[in-house]
């Protein structure tokens, strides 16, 4: 059988895959792009058993979080979203003459694809003649469209989105207090007046509020307004530009969407950039990404002028 016609399979075994958002939504992006292509596509969750470093006490949140952005991210192109076992995957799924694993090599095995998905895609999208991008990109309104309606600054659009982080687990992503200071007043110059959204969880949230106290600066918090990251991920979007240096994954969603971004941080192997300023093949001239190579925050600061932003 034609590939073509088989049932599209791509996996996301939480035995082999991290409890972060971002790892999850490069894998869902890469079904999207399928699905976007005509083909029949299910993403299927395989439960039960966890990477060491899945919290013990909390894991039933974390797969539960991943599972409603998995079926939200799959609703615009009808993918079906299935979770089972790993014995259920292998007697439903390997064996089903009908199905094309994406990687199965790997998956067979139980490695990880989401370090794999990024390169896979980027080949995929740059060898396609129809360039038919846009189908499959992020967008504000599908991720969530109650918190777009939750204020004023919202319902314009008119802001500067910026993803920040500080948290207690892995604290090499962080910004800090004088980083953020530095950041804050260089976003203020660039955004001509319009107003600067802080893009993170509760946590984070709370500590960079204090910061902002600190100095008198004047911005909105996603957490005043998100009940969850697909909330935060809508207002990321929803803005005219999306800034990040280090943080979360907050970068992946942008990435991964047609809004004008400038962003900086670092990638874990293999993934790499294609080219200077450039990660991914469906990047425009207003999406600016730059590997993280150095911890002077003056090398990073915002170059956009909201006067050329579409």
């Amino acid at each position: 059988m034609d590939s073509r016609e088989m049932r599209h399979v791509v996996t996301w075994d939480q035995f082999v895959s991290p409890p972060t958002i971002g790892d999850l939504v490069e894998v869902m992006m890469l079904a999207r792009w399928i699905a976007s292509q005509g083909r029949r596509t299910l993403f299927v969750v395989v439960t039960g058993e966890y990477r060491q470093d899945w919290p013990l006490s909390d894991h039933q949140i974390f797969e539960s979080t991943q599972i409603e952005i998995a079926k939200r991210l799959a609703l615009r192109h009808q993918i079906d979203v299935l979770q089972m076992t790993w014995d259920e995957f292998e007697s439903r799924i390997l064996i089903d003459p009908d199905a094309y694993i994406v990687f199965r090599n790997r998956v067979e095995v139980r490695k990880e694809i989401y370090t794999r998905s990024l390169s896979l895609l980027n080949r995929l999208v740059a060898k396609d003649k129809e360039k038919r991008r846009d189908q499959w990109l992020l967008d504000s309104s599908e991720l969530s469209t109650s918190v777009l309606n939750s204020s004023k600054i919202f319902i314009g659009g008119d802001y500067v989105a910026w993803g920040v982080r500080n948290r207690a687990v892995s604290p090499e992503r962080n910004i800090g207090e004088s980083e953020f200071r530095l950041l804050y007043l260089a976003l203020l110059n660039r955004s001509r007046g319009s107003p600067i959204v802080i893009v993170s969880d509760h946590e984070s949230c709370e500590f960079f509020k204090k910061v902002a106290h600190k100095f008198g600066f004047v911005c909105l918090f996603s957490a005043d307004y998100s009940e969850s990251f697909l909330d935060d991920a809508a207002i990321a979007l929803g803005g005219k530009i999306f800034f990040q240096v280090r943080g979360g994954g907050m970068g992946e969603v942008a990435l991964y969407s047609k809004l004008p971004f400038e962003m900086s941080y670092t990638l874990s192997p293999p993934r790499k950039t294609i080219r200077k300023s450039q990660i991914t093949a469906w990047q425009t001239s207003q999406q600016i990404f730059d590997e993280l190579d150095s911890q002077d925050m003056s090398l990073h600061l915002p170059k956009f002028d909201l006067r050329n932003v579409l």
